[in-house]
């Protein structure tokens, strides 16, 4: 069972690092969204404020991740739990390009957007679970 998680661990990271770096380096389709935005209304800048610390927090998510995959103690619990508390709330709040890519999606195909949706739930959960167990597992 622990070298399953061990491949989804280094699996999992690798997309991570791949999605930030097109995210921050490569595509700059969704910076520029976050700009536009800005540029119409200067209060908008909480949701490119809320875009980067999202993508930190998916950085920071992966610790965790692999220190329950490989087994590793960590006398730091607290920051683990503010960790996954923020990748929640990096996941809610520091997405708005992406919701509004799918909200878009959805009225040209339902179908695909739903498998799309579904899918990406179905490879970022156990992580979420992961991340949880090692941050709130009782000493």
């Amino acid at each position: 069972m622990r070298l399953s998680w061990k491949i989804y661990a280094v699996v999992y990271a690798l997309l991570i690092l791949l999605n930030l770096y097109f995210n921050l380096y490569h595509d700059q389709r969704i910076l520029g969204y976050y700009e536009v935005l800005t540029a119409l209304d200067s209060r908008h800048w909480i949701k490119l404020v809320s875009f980067y610390l999202a993508c930190l927090m998916d950085f920071l998510g992966l610790i965790p991740l692999l220190l329950f995959a490989f087994k590793v103690r960590s006398p730091w619990q607290d920051i683990w739990k503010l960790i996954f508390i923020g990748r929640i709330l990096g996941v809610l709040l520091g997405r708005s390009y992406e919701y509004n890519y799918l909200a878009s999606m959805l009225q040209v195909n339902a179908v695909n957007t739903c498998l799309s949706l579904t899918i990406s739930i179905l490879v970022a959960f156990p992580s979420f679970a992961a991340q949880f167990v090692y941050a709130f597992r009782r000493k």
